[in-house]
């Protein structure tokens, strides 16, 4: 066989290497998408219990709507049927926790083949008041929080 015959044999043979292993790099790339989507949903759930326990401790207790669009700041399709708040008893002693719980969190797939909703761990952040007492403008520094138009 000439040089030039087997060239010519050769003809076509990336393309078929790559249309074999392009499958491959094509779904490890959806998977690392979808993967890093689910982990900064989780992180934005995170953020958004930490600052609706903060927004729930120093605004006025029981305001779900206000503490709800405080944590809607991190997590826009947060709803109010996703989040608990729990707020201690009033005659309690001190130490008084205030919790704020995201559960039953999904988020649908990017793609649709993968048609299934994709669960997010529940979120759960607690403080307690005395957090807020006894700090220099504690209530001033976080009145914002409690304004409505903000």
């Amino acid at each position: 066989m000439t040089r030039r015959s087997v060239r010519k044999n050769q003809l076509g043979v990336t393309a078929v290497e790559f249309g074999l292993i392009a499958w491959i790099l094509v779904f490890s790339l959806v998977a690392i998408m979808e993967i890093s989507r689910i982990l900064y949903t989780w992180n934005s759930a995170n953020e958004a219990t930490r600052f609706g326990v903060r927004a729930a401790v120093v605004c006025q207790r029981n305001d779900t709507g206000l503490v709800l669009k405080r944590m809607q700041t991190f997590l826009p399709s947060l709803t109010a049927d996703k989040i608990l708040i729990s707020y201690p008893a009033a005659n309690a002693d001190p130490p008084n926790f205030t919790s704020v719980e995201i559960s039953g969190l999904t988020i649908a797939s990017v793609f649709p083949m993968f048609e299934f909703p994709i669960p997010i761990p529940a979120s759960r952040a607690v403080i307690t008041a005395e957090s807020f007492v006894g700090t220099a403008d504690a209530g001033e520094f976080y009145s914002w929080l409690c304004d409505p138009n903000k």
